[in-house]
């Protein structure tokens, strides 16, 4: 009997040890970041319900060319995405900084791989994708 229990508690430890090690697995593999072109980026949001099946929520590594970096509240960095069929209709990906960037930290024309949160649509009246908590990535 006593055997039986001391199986039976064993059994019990494993199981909750296996439970435990899928759990962290599971957090792991859901924090992997995407790697996305700003190109690409924005055209998935070209279709808001689209663009937010693929990215929203979820931490994004994006690369693309700087077209601005200004101060706001925070540091934003504008990256250049996808060119509609109208000059006009440059679609951008808004890169709200981490606390202590600055604007002078990057430079218009460069291209940069910038790690973020995907927040889905942002402001602007053109198509654009706004990312949060973002840091640059060598």
């Amino acid at each position: 009997m006593r055997s039986s229990i001391m199986s039976l508690a064993g059994c019990s430890c494993l199981a909750l040890a296996l439970l435990v090690i899928t759990a962290g697995q599971g957090a792991a593999q859901k924090d992997k970041a995407i790697t996305v072109t700003a190109v690409d980026l924005t055209k998935a949001y070209g279709d808001t319900t689209q663009g937010n099946k693929q990215y929203l929520g979820k931490t994004l590594i994006v690369e693309g060319k700087i077209i601005s970096s200004t101060r706001i509240v925070g540091v934003v960095v504008a990256l250049e995405g996808f060119k509609g069929p109208k000059e006009k209709e440059v679609r951008r990906v808004f890169c709200n900084m981490k606390p202590g960037s600055k604007p002078t930290d990057f430079k218009v024309g460069e291209t940069v791989k910038i790690q973020g949160k995907c927040k889905g649509n942002g402001i602007s009246r053109f198509v654009s994708v706004e990312l949060e908590k973002c840091e640059v990535v060598k």
